[in-house]
């Protein structure tokens, strides 16, 4: 068409992708000598159906036996697997190399969400191209929920506001949608952190002692008793918490969001 548009689509692993060209503006630019092609917009449209391969790179790298049993278990809304075999992964072979795991644990017996959350930071490092130098971390112990906050420092204020905000978030949302009867209020009872003084100063201590919350804290050398020390690289590989949070969990059976929220999440937008 002489003054319509062109679509060119592509198609890469499971994902449309086309710009749109103004021709009425390109055929402009040419009568002024200009040689650029003006691109108005350029869009995407993921696909559910991919195989094994496409799926474990799309969630992180997860392990080839989750994949397909987040799948087979429907856990996630608008995924299917096509083909299950699995060809040995060099990145996961290089990078998830770790020490073997302790298997003392602090946790216990929890039953419902907030009974205990875990809470520690992820430092950035200097030159991370981003305003912000360091994550809180926290983490439910039953229903393995993930939630992270971007913090511009790691001061007392910062780190303790942070914190507040997340359990007044938890104790107000969970478990609010899609289970039948759960009116009950899951109240905050324990948070585990480490000793440093972002976690234990006059100013948290004196809000958990109002808030009726129990704080134990691990010592040096105890990161295996603190189970974010483990997020940690799982966060740093897949680079999102959204994933984690949504795909399977073997302690569980399900995934930590439906879990935390009673009602499955969707993959695709």
């Amino acid at each position: 068409m002489d003054d319509g548009e062109i679509f060119k689509i592509e198609c890469h692993d499971g994902t449309w992708s086309f710009d749109t060209i103004d021709m009425t503006a390109f055929k402009a630019g040419r009568r002024l000598g200009q040689s650029a092609t003006p691109v108005i917009a350029n869009f995407a449209a993921a696909d559910g159906v991919a195989d094994m391969k496409f799926w474990h790179q799309r969630l992180g790298h997860l392990c080839p036996e989750y994949v397909r049993l987040t799948a087979d278990r429907d856990l996630m809304k608008g995924m299917m697997v096509r083909k299950r075999e699995h060809q040995r992964c060099e990145v996961c072979c290089v990078s998830k190399q770790k020490a073997k795991p302790r298997q003392k644990k602090l946790q216990g017996r929890v039953s419902a969400p907030n009974e205990m959350i875990y809470a520690d930071l992820l430092f950035l490092g200097q030159h991370n191209r981003t305003r912000f130098s360091a994550v809180l971390v926290t983490i439910d112990v039953f229903t393995k929920f993930v939630f992270v906050f971007l913090l511009k420092s790691k001061t007392q204020d910062e780190v303790n506001m942070r914190i507040q905000q997340y359990i007044r978030w938890a104790e107000r949302q969970t478990c609010r949608v899609g289970v039948e009867g759960d009116d009950v209020t899951h109240q905050v009872k324990t948070i585990l952190t480490d000793r440093d003084t972002e976690f234990v100063n006059h100013a948290s201590e004196q809000w958990f002692a109002g808030a009726g919350i129990v704080h134990v804290k691990a010592g040096p050398k105890r990161s295996h008793l603190n189970p974010c020390a483990r997020v940690h690289q799982t966060l740093v590989e897949m680079t999102a918490a959204y994933i984690k949070n949504r795909v399977y969990f073997r302690g569980t059976n399900v995934s930590p969001f439906q879990l935390m929220f009673g009602f499955r999440p969707d993959i695709l937008p």
